[in-house]
């Protein structure tokens, strides 16, 4: 990878990808503001962020960083950030994926991430999803019965808690675990459908 310049214009045949399409663009991590202010004129509506191209030389956070700049530039555009992958190609399918789900559900947020999406763009592909939600949770199973009853009662807390019989700042502070411990909080709609995915298809 590191043979290859910030910008894979060129060598991006390689990967079979082709980045001169009119809808999309590819901006990658790292790129100096000149490149990026050089790049940004004229370019299309939506934007593929993918922070495999580099080939890891950039610290987490770039990639939403390096997003900023472009939303700024771009007051249409639409950042999709892929996940880390030595595939480059798989990263800007994935990234893809991740914005056609975006779309279909109407969200109104112009930086998605795949890691955010991944459990619904499993479920648009048929793909079961990893279960590692669940998995995190197991050995606290005080934690796992509070994620079920938020979903049953459809984010309603006060109901959550007076299900669990515990007061509404123990069920806030159990969220709070939730959320340290897994990266998803139950109260937000995309992190309760992961939760949920995962739920439906335990044995």
């Amino acid at each position: 990878m590191g043979k290859y310049p910030a910008l894979l214009v060129a060598d991006a045949g390689e990967f079979g990808l082709d980045l001169r399409t009119p809808h999309e663009a590819v901006l990658v991590e790292g790129v100096p503001r000149p490149q990026v202010d050089a790049v940004v004129r004229g370019l299309p509506r939506t934007f593929l962020l993918t922070p495999a191209l580099l080939g890891f030389l950039a610290p987490a956070g770039t990639a939403e960083r390096a997003a900023s700049t472009v939303l700024d530039r771009l007051p249409q555009a639409l950042c999709v950030v892929g996940p880390r992958s030595e595939n480059v190609a798989e990263t800007v399918g994935l990234a893809r994926e991740a914005g056609r789900v975006a779309a279909r559900l109407g969200l109104r947020r112009r930086l998605v991430t795949y890691a955010e999406l991944d459990h619904l763009c499993r479920l648009a592909r048929g793909a079961r999803p990893s279960g590692v939600l669940v998995t995190a949770l197991a050995p606290h199973p005080d934690l796992l019965a509070t994620v079920r009853a938020v979903v049953r009662h459809d984010g309603n807390l006060a109901a959550a808690a007076s299900e669990l019989c515990i007061h509404r700042n123990t069920l806030t502070y159990r969220l709070d675990r939730i959320q340290e411990l897994t990266g998803r909080d139950p109260r937000r709609l995309l992190d309760a459908v992961a939760f949920v995915s995962e739920i439906v298809r335990e044995p």
